[in-house]
């Protein structure tokens, strides 16, 4: 190859490199842009990334916060309650003083007071807005499974293992009454929208509704098997039972069957309805969560997906949004209408395990 040639070889190559300057130099701009959006759609929500059982879960009362409960071992390591951006998923406050696995919490209803219930007993009460504790209630002698305030949250009740359900005065944290309602553990109890009937749900086979004020028995619920959930409905015409039974049962507020949901396959521990649309979400021990019509007793919808038990459901103040906590780290929330999940970590197909034949599962 000649000078001549070579000089021009050299000038083409020049060339087409100043080109693809130029064209880099032009597409940069779309490229940073394209990368920040391709981040910000694989960015992961701090709940996706939570470690520890999801015992319960729950809304504040505005709808704009997630709290959920649990821990990662029964009595071995620290409790864990945490309250989340329920927009966003970003952790907002950990609330640490628990010593075993949280089971349950409820929110006063202006969400300025938090009370949670562990496995060791204890009941503590929790100052939101000074993220503080201010105090520890120790007196059931068992683990206590379930607490919830009253409408007006003058009060709050929570239960135990040994049968008895307490209520408290909320502003004095002192006990107002001490209700013995079954010889065998009491897993939930439910406060009826009016404040007026107490519901619970036993292993002994039953639930029971007192009008706890005057401490009236209205009526025992007689069920086939233990029951671990209860809850009433937004205008307390109904009220919602479930365990080990697998099966849904409706009541009245005297006590009256008013229907049988069947559809559940596996044991049944937790039931949320919402404040509209007549839609009751129930989560199973098989890992299924799935939306019941209240009216036509039909399956609305089934969100499956979770690599384990489901310990817990509940729905917005709005309706619009459903959380659920399970035993594998995992909370999540979806849009109630579209049936998509907006946070937490993607759902898993559910893989096949062993059922226990006997053992009720310690949630």
């Amino acid at each position: 190859m000649n000078s001549n040639e070579t000089e021009r070889s050299e000038s083409i190559v020049a060339g087409v490199m100043s080109l693809s300057m130029l064209i880099a130099a032009a597409m940069l701009p779309a490229l940073i842009v394209q990368e920040r959006v391709l981040a910000q759609e694989i960015a992961i929500p701090a709940i996706a990334k939570h470690q520890g059982w999801v015992t319960f879960v729950q809304f504040t009362p505005d709808g704009k916060q997630l709290l959920t409960v649990g821990g990662e071992s029964l009595q071995f390591r620290p409790g864990q309650v945490n309250l989340w951006n329920a927009e966003n998923g970003d952790l907002i406050q950990s609330f640490e003083g628990h010593k075993t696995n949280v089971w349950s919490a409820s929110f006063s209803r202006d969400g300025k007071q938090l009370v949670t219930a562990s496995y060791d007993g204890k009941v503590l009460v929790w100052d939101v807005e000074k993220k503080s504790l201010v105090k520890t209630l120790d007196k059931h002698s068992r683990w206590c499974r379930s607490v919830v305030h009253t409408p007006d949250s003058s009060k709050f009740a929570t239960a135990s293992e040994d049968g008895s359900v307490i209520v408290w005065d909320a502003e004095t944290l002192e006990v107002v009454k001490t209700l013995k309602l079954h010889d065998s553990a009491i897993y939930q109890i439910a406060i009826s929208r009016d404040g007026s009937l107490l519901a619970t749900a036993s292993v002994d086979k039953t639930s029971k509704l007192v009008a706890w004020d005057s401490d009236k028995e209205i009526a025992t619920l007689n069920h086939d098997d233990a029951v671990w959930c209860v809850a009433f409905s937004p205008k307390d015409d109904v009220l919602a039972t479930s365990g080990a039974g697998k099966k849904i049962r409706l009541w009245d507020h005297t006590g009256k069957e008013q229907g049988v949901i069947s559809g559940p396959k596996d044991w049944v521990t937790g039931l949320s309805f919402s404040n509209k649309d007549n839609l009751l979400a129930s989560g199973c021990y098989d890992g299924s969560v799935q939306l019941w019509n209240t009216e036509s007793l039909k399956n609305e919808a089934s969100l499956d997906g979770f690599t384990s038990s489901v310990w817990s459901v509940s729905f917005s103040p709005q309706g619009d949004s459903l959380a659920a906590g399970s035993h594998k780290n995992s909370a999540i929330v979806w849009d109630v209408a579209s049936r998509k999940q907006r946070l937490g970590p993607p759902l898993a197909k559910k893989p096949e395990k062993p059922r226990p034949e006997k053992t009720p599962p310690q949630k």
